[in-house]
């Protein structure tokens, strides 16, 4: 292990790329490269920010990240968005461990700032060369745009049966198509 902070990208040689478009907000970009890398890739985006606290509304402290005798933890912000993170860094380490190889690049992003806007993470890398090199076609995201609203239900079980249950996407109808063409990362075998 060579560096502790990126130890999980480490573990399924994942490229990574820490990115301060605005001093103090670091943003992270991982990226397992496509068989085909003309073909334009899939990013899906993860926020790392969480809202503000008052500790006295709270039996344990917000940022202590306390595990019951239940195995629940208590934390500000261990739903949103950090659950959905975890997700995709389970489904990339089980597709690898399938020897699953996606046509297209699959780029997962973890952003700052997306509780107060995102003008510090997402919005400057949506504007930055580095999102124009990464080549994007298709962005999950935890949330619509304003002006389009979509769901795709997906059921795909894995052991021990999660789902993925909805997509909200900035382009759906491209992002149903991948799936059904062989250049979906989402078609194992």
């Amino acid at each position: 292990m060579n560096n502790p902070k990126s130890y999980q990208a480490e573990s399924l040689s994942l490229e990574t790329q820490v990115i301060e478009f605005v001093q103090g907000k670091p943003l992270v970009i991982l990226k397992w490269p496509g068989s085909d890398l003309f073909l334009p890739s899939i990013l899906l985006n993860s926020h790392t920010d969480v809202v503000p606290s008052e500790r006295s509304k709270w039996d344990y402290h917000p940022f202590g990240a306390h595990i019951d005798e239940n195995g629940n933890i208590f934390a500000r912000g261990s739903q949103d968005m950090k659950c959905v993170g975890m997700q995709y860094m389970e489904a990339v380490r089980r597709l690898k461990a399938s020897g699953f190889q996606p046509k297209r690049s699959l780029y997962l992003s973890f952003v700052p700032d997306e509780e107060i806007g995102g003008h510090d993470g997402l919005e400057k890398l949506a504007q930055s060369d580095v999102f124009k090199n990464m080549n994007v076609d298709i962005v999950l995201d935890e949330e619509p745009i304003k002006d389009f609203k979509s769901s795709l239900q997906i059921r795909q079980p894995l052991p021990p049966r999660p789902r993925l249950k909805s997509f909200r996407t900035m382009n759906t109808e491209n992002f149903a198509k991948s799936l059904t063409r062989d250049n979906s990362i989402s078609k194992p075998g």
